[in-house]
């Protein structure tokens, strides 16, 4: 069984065939068993509902960028693992944090995180999903408080 939640907070208990049924394709899906009709992009979170592991962030040298990339860290640094290397083997292609945003903060997730939650996730609920925060988050402004989205 699995665990899938919407980004309106609701949770239903799905089937493996289910997952199978509409993981890697994107738009409206529909679940006959539970008469649910919902959009990829609404989906929060997808998993089997075992205890995740912590993951000590500082020691991880495997990740997957938001579209997909694999990437390998070295000497503090985000590779890509398909890049070309040099003569000593090392990775020659470092990842532009201009294009992938998640590197300025060196948070990534590992590849098991990445096809059980992040997969499904839009561009924008990264970053909250990953650091663990609402997607909204009040911003002080002069005195005042907002409730638009705070750029990381």
């Amino acid at each position: 069984m699995f665990i899938l939640v919407l980004m309106s907070g609701r949770e239903y208990q799905i089937t493996a065939s289910e997952y199978d049924s509409f993981k890697g394709k994107a738009g409206v899906i529909y679940l006959p068993r539970l008469n649910l009709t919902f959009n990829m992009a609404s989906i929060s979170s997808c998993d089997d509902g075992v205890a995740t592991r912590t993951v000590d962030r500082t020691k991880q040298l495997e990740g997957v960028a938001h579209d997909g990339t694999r990437c390998i860290k070295q000497f503090g640094r985000w590779f890509d693992a398909n890049g070309a290397r040099d003569e000593s083997g090392k990775l020659c292609v470092e990842l532009d944090p201009d294009y992938y945003p998640e590197m300025k903060t060196g948070i990534l997730p590992t590849p098991e995180e990445y096809e059980k939650t992040f997969k499904f996730l839009p561009d924008s609920e990264w970053m909250p999903q990953l650091i663990g925060m609402n997607h909204e988050r009040p911003i002080q402004l002069e005195g005042r408080t907002t409730n638009q989205l705070e750029k990381i």
